[in-house]
């Protein structure tokens, strides 16, 4: 039997007034949206001392020299006459904060050898030509859009084992802001005419274990140079830090990505491990074509060449 007019439009009306009642219950708390969702949880909310605290906190726990192990790097560079080339290599790294570091990585077509230590930088390729670049950190600024394939001072960094700022006053910043999974702190700096830009962006994790997640360097008009993300935090072996174990480097204005993993961390407490930091533009030896990064001053260095006593297995 055909329904009537009115009550086609009673029963409109009770429909509306369903919905209403589910709704303004959901409002006040007695009950939940007939569709159904979690309601997400509370996360972290600490003020930007206690998160640099806590970042700082673990990276106290590995002021030591690490071997890192297993070392497997994949990823895309482009070529000089056009196109990309993707890649694998495997090898071994020496890390002792806040800068020092030895990373030799072996693709099927030579050797790459990166290093820095407290004062210099350096990236050597042992290819079909060799080519070896280098810069002292105080000439080479960290947005700086060097042509090498990984800048040992920005790994250093991304690492998250380093000391965050604890003066956070000034200008200049960083500036704390706070999203809906991370903090960030915001660090800007000033040109000539005093235009303030962004030169990096360091998201912090509100869920555990509230460490770095991603570094971002910004070019002065405020392209992102690089993007590193750090996952797979795991216990460095006889330490309490907790460090990343894969590392994932982005130069979206060149279409390159590496991504570094690593099998292990150790404590190396071996005087060996000091020799590694000692750059090879300093031991004598043909480097091939030298590449001076930065402003070039005058520079000393030591003639004798470090011992080659560090075992360099995977």
């Amino acid at each position: 039997m055909p329904m009537s007019g009115n009550g086609l439009n009673s029963g409109r009306v009770r429909a509306v007034l369903s919905v209403l009642t589910v709704g303004l219950e959901a409002v006040a708390g007695c009950g939940r949206p007939a569709g159904g969702f979690d309601v997400p949880q509370p996360v972290d909310d600490r003020p930007m001392s206690a998160v640099i605290a806590r970042v700082n906190a673990n990276a106290a726990g590995a002021d030591f020299p690490i071997r890192i192990g297993g070392v497997l790097a994949t990823g895309e560079m482009p070529e000089p006459g056009g196109g990309n080339r993707r890649f694998e290599a495997r090898g071994v790294a020496l890390f002792h904060k806040p800068r020092n570091l030895y990373l030799r990585l072996q693709p099927t077509w030579g050797t790459l050898t990166a290093g820095s230590n407290d004062e210099a930088f350096w990236v050597w390729e042992q290819f079909q030509e060799s080519r070896y670049y280098w810069g002292l950190h105080d000439e080479v600024d960290e947005t700086d859009d060097l042509d090498i394939p990984l800048r040992p001072d920005h790994l250093v960094e991304v690492l998250g084992l380093g000391d965050l700022p604890t003066d956070t006053t000034g200008p200049l910043g960083p500036v704390f802001w706070v999203g809906t999974t991370r903090y960030a702190l915001l660090f800007m700096a000033e040109d000539a005419a005093g235009q303030r830009y962004l030169t990096k962006k360091i998201a912090i994790d509100r869920l555990a274990p509230h460490l770095v997640r991603s570094v971002v360097y910004f070019a002065p008009d405020g392209h992102p140079l690089v993007i590193a993300e750090l996952s797979d935090y795991r216990p460095i072996e006889g330490a309490a830090a907790l460090a990343p174990h894969r590392i994932r480097f982005e130069w979206p204005a060149r279409r390159s990505r590496v991504e570094l993993t690593f099998s292990g961390m150790q404590r190396f407490d071996k005087p060996e491990a000091r020799e590694r930091f000692v750059p090879p533009h300093a031991s004598g030896r043909d480097l091939g074509e030298v590449i001076r990064l930065g402003t070039a001053r005058p520079t000393s260095f030591p003639s004798v060449p470090p011992e080659e006593t560090f075992q360099e297995t995977p």
